[in-house]
């Protein structure tokens, strides 16, 4: 992760910074959460969700096109 610190503002006007950015994920995780807590007693629906459970998860870029041309053809 990378830390900016901007400048001081030296004119009159406020200055506004946006402080989330929402993007695609690039890299798959190193730990597969789900194959690790499968056997985990007690997770409510949204735990689950938020940790991933249920989610396609492509080991390959082959894998991946080869999902994304499946969409294409219905």
């Amino acid at each position: 992760m990378l830390y900016h610190a901007g400048s001081t503002n030296h004119t009159d006007r406020n200055r506004r910074g946006v402080n989330h950015v929402f993007t695609i994920p690039m890299l798959r995780q190193q730990l597969h959460l789900p194959s690790v807590l499968s056997e985990f007693p007690g997770l409510s629906a949204d735990q689950k969700k938020i940790l991933g459970f249920g989610l396609d998860e492509y080991r390959s870029v082959d894998a991946w096109f080869g999902a994304r041309a499946k969409k294409w053809m219905l």
